[in-house]
């Protein structure tokens, strides 16, 4: 394993984006194969492509690469940070809000590993996805600000599918938050289903948020245009059409069983929120699938 791939392991660890990481962009139409999880984006894009390590280039503004200077913060996470340029206003990210970093990333000797200005467009990424070490860091920073941050190997992931892997270097990276989205505001009753929610014989709770004006209802064959977000029983966001800023397209049938019930209880222009028992969610798919009962809330927006 090259720098290069130490680099992807420290910007994009997919813990969320446990469909894939070709299914982690935001398009209308990706479709999952039958049942396992809805592969639109979530919280997280694609690994970030890294370009071949480059010539040794004069080190960048500051000339501390190769060390934090005794002013650097010492990060609760274990890395070191300071700041380069300050940001503007007072918002900062959370764990499933999504970040848009431009980045630059040396080995401590200075060399240049990878630079996201050779890429087509910044990398988006959940909080939550960020590299330990990382993610902390940005959790601080504001739109527009600008800090060096020193990673140690040590807090790198192991790259599981490549056991041979070279072991992990000190890297330091230079990242600038260039947007935030907010995510999706989490169900408060995203651990159970209250009273109130109806229940049908399967065991799907579902509650109407707000009532559509078309009549039109899909069925196990339609395809629907919905805008979603799913969180686990412990209020952990895995999913979101929404925070991708795009909607979803699906054939019902497709979906998890439990979701695709409940889409066709729904009409155009309706806003539900579905508890799925976890027999009716992911059950049985891939092992980084949520466990567990799972909280949906869509928006039905379409049916072909």
């Amino acid at each position: 394993m090259t720098a290069g791939g130490t680099l992807a392991r420290v910007l994009a660890l997919g813990v969320l984006g446990w469909f894939g990481s070709s299914c982690r962009r935001a398009t209308a139409e990706a479709a999952p194969s039958p049942r396992p999880a809805p592969a639109v984006a979530s919280v997280a894009v694609s690994t970030i492509p890294v370009a071949p390590p480059a010539a040794i280039r004069p080190a960048p503004i500051g000339g501390d690469v190769a060390a934090p200077p005794a002013n650097a913060r010492h990060e609760p996470c274990g890395s070191f940070s300071r700041l380069l340029t300050v940001g503007s206003g007072e918002s900062r990210p959370g764990d499933d809000d999504r970040v848009l970093l431009e980045y630059s990333t040396f080995t401590r000797s200075g060399q240049l590993v990878d630079d996201s200005t050779t890429h087509d467009e910044p990398v988006g990424e959940s909080v939550r996805n960020l590299a330990p070490g990382l993610g902390c860091v940005v959790k601080r920073m504001q739109v527009g600000e600008s800090r060096r941050v020193w990673l140690p190997a040590a807090l790198q992931a192991k790259d599981e599918e490549e056991p041979r892997a070279e072991p992990a270097v000190d890297l330091t990276l230079d990242v600038t938050l260039k947007k935030l989205t907010r995510a999706p505001q989490r169900p408060v009753d995203y651990a159970f289903p209250p009273r109130a929610a109806q229940r049908t014989a399967s065991g799907l709770c579902y509650q109407l948020l707000h009532r559509g004006s078309a009549q039109q209802r899909p069925v196990g064959n339609s395809r629907v245009t919905i805008y979603h977000s799913g969180w686990t029983n412990r209020g952990v966001l895995f999913e979101s059409s929404v925070l991708a800023g795009r909607p979803a397209s699906y054939l019902s049938y497709e979906l998890p069983t439990g979701l695709s019930e409940g889409i066709q209880l729904m009409q155009v222009g309706d806003k539900m929120r579905f508890w799925l028992p976890e027999r009716l969610a992911y059950s049985g798919a891939n092992r980084s699938a949520p466990k567990g009962p799972v909280v949906f809330d869509v928006e039905l927006l379409a049916v072909d």
